[in-house]
C-alpha cells in the first residue's frame, strides 16, 4: 500500500509541477478503471464467503438490495461534497454517538473479559482521534504550509509539495522490517510491547514530529521561508510514530472485540479515522486565516507556528496520560488468570 502510496506522489508531483491537473484526473480514473476490472476477473476468490449475504437464498434480492444502497450512497456523497461544513458535522456528531452507544453496550457485555475489553477498545480509539488528527494535517494544512511557506529550492529545482508526502510512505517501507524483528527480538527474551506502549509512542512521535515545524519557524530566513529540513525532520517523526499505530489499529479491533461486534467495532475505527480527519479540516482554516488576507510568510508563520505547537504540545500530553494509564489499559485487556479466579 505505501508503494502505491510512494508512486502516487511522485506522479501526482510531476503533473503538479506543468498544472497538468486533466491528465491526471484521467489517470486517476484509469487506475480505478484496472481495479474494477482485476476484481471482477478474480471474483472467485475475493467474494464473500459464509457471510450473511452470501448466504442468502433470494440473490436476486441481494443484488437489488445492494445496488440501491450504492446508489444511494453515491446520492447522499454527492450532496455532502456540495456541503463540506455539514458532512464535518455529521462525521464528528456521528462517531461520538456510536462511542457512546458502544459504552453503553459494554456495559450490558455479560462476559466480564469482553467488557473490559470494550472499555479497553474505548480508550484507545478516543487516543487515536488525537494521533489521526494531526497525521490528517499533512494533505491539509501541513500540505499549504509547505506550499507557500517553505524553501523547496534545490539546485535550482522546485520540489514539487506532493514528493516531500513521500517521506512518511518510505519511513513505513524503510522502519517496518526492523521494527518487527526488534519486537520479534524482544519477544524473545521475554519482553512483550503492549499495545498501550505503541499507542503511547506513536502519538509522542507524531507529536513531536509537529513540534519540530515551529522551531524551524522561529529560525525561517529573512523573507520567511523555512528550511526544507525542518519539514523533513518533522514529517520523519511523523512516518515513525504511524509505524507504531497504523499496521496494529486493525488487529486490535480482531483482539478485543467481541465475536458479535467485530464489524460494527472495525466500522467505528474507520469512523475514528474520518473524524480526526474532520477536525483537522477545522483546525486548517484556524492555521491559514490571516485577518488581511495576506498569505505570505512573514503573513502567515506566526499562525502556523502558533496551531501547530499547541496541537503538539496537546499530543505529548495525550501520550503522557495514556502511558500513565497502561497498568489499567494492560489490566483490561489480558485475560485474567481463570484458576484464581474460580
Amino acid at each position: 500500500m505505501n508503494v502505491g502510496f510512494f508512486v502516487a506522489n511522485i506522479i501526482a508531483g510531476y503533473f503538479q509541477l506543468h498544472s497538468n491537473y486533466h491528465d491526471l484526473f484521467l489517470l486517476s480514473g484509469l487506475g480505478n478503471l484496472i481495479a474494477i476490472v482485476l476484481v471482477a476477473f478474480n471474483w472467485s476468490k475475493l467474494k464473500d464467503i459464509q457471510t450473511a449475504y452470501q448466504l442468502s437464498s433470494n440473490k436476486i434480492q441481494r443484488v437489488l438490495f445492494g445496488s440501491t444502497l450504492i446508489l444511494a450512497l453515491l446520492c447522499v456523497l454527492y450532496r455532502l461534497v456540495e456541503h463540506p461544513a455539514a458532512s464535518r458535522s455529521i462525521v464528528i456528531y456521528g462517531t461520538l454517538f456510536v462511542l457512546a452507544f458502544l459504552l453503553v453496550l459494554s456495559f450490558t457485555e455479560k462476559d466480564l473479559i469482553n467488557r473490559q475489553k470494550m472499555h479497553a477498545y474505548l480508550i484507545f480509539a478516543v487516543a487515536a482521534i488525537t494521533f489521526w488528527t494531526i497525521a490528517l494535517l499533512v494533505p491539509n494544512s501541513l500540505a499549504l504550509f509547505l506550499e507557500r511557506n517553505v524553501n523547496r529550492e534545490l539546485f535550482h529545482f522546485t520540489i514539487p509539495p506532493q514528493w516531500f508526502f513521500n517521506i512518511n510512505p518510505f519511513m513505513i517501507m524503510l522502519g517496518g522490517p526492523p521494527l518487527a524483528a526488534l519486537f520479534q527480538w524482544l519477544r524473545s527474551k521475554g519482553y512483550n510491547v503492549s499495545l498501550t506502549q505503541q499507542f503511547s509512542a506513536a502519538i509522542f512521535l507524531i507529536g513531536t514530529g509537529l513540534l519540530v515545524i515551529p522551531l524551524g519557524i522561529a529560525l525561517a530566513n529573512a523573507e520567511g521561508y523555512v528550511s526544507a529540513t525542518w519539514i523533513t525532520i518533522g514529517y520523519a517523526l511523523q512516518g515513525a510514530g504511524e509505524l507504531f499505530l497504523g499496521p496494529i489499529g486493525y488487529a486490535m479491533v480482531g483482539q478485543l472485540a467481541p465475536a458479535r461486534l467485530r464489524g460494527v467495532m472495525m466500522g467505528t475505527w474507520m469512523m475514528v479515522t474520518g473524524m480526526g480527519g474532520a477536525i483537522t479540516g477545522i483546525i486548517s482554516k484556524w492555521a491559514t486565516y490571516t485577518a488581511t488576507g495576506d498569505l505570505s510568510p512573514l503573513a502567515t508563520n506566526h499562525t502556523y507556528g502558533h496551531v501547530f505547537m499547541l496541537l503538539g504540545f496537546a499530543s505529548i500530553v495525550v501520550a503522557a496520560i495514556l502511558y500513565w494509564l497502561r497498568p489499567l489499559l494492560d489490566r483490561l485487556i489480558q485475560e485474567p488468570n481463570l484458576s484464581v479466579a474460580k
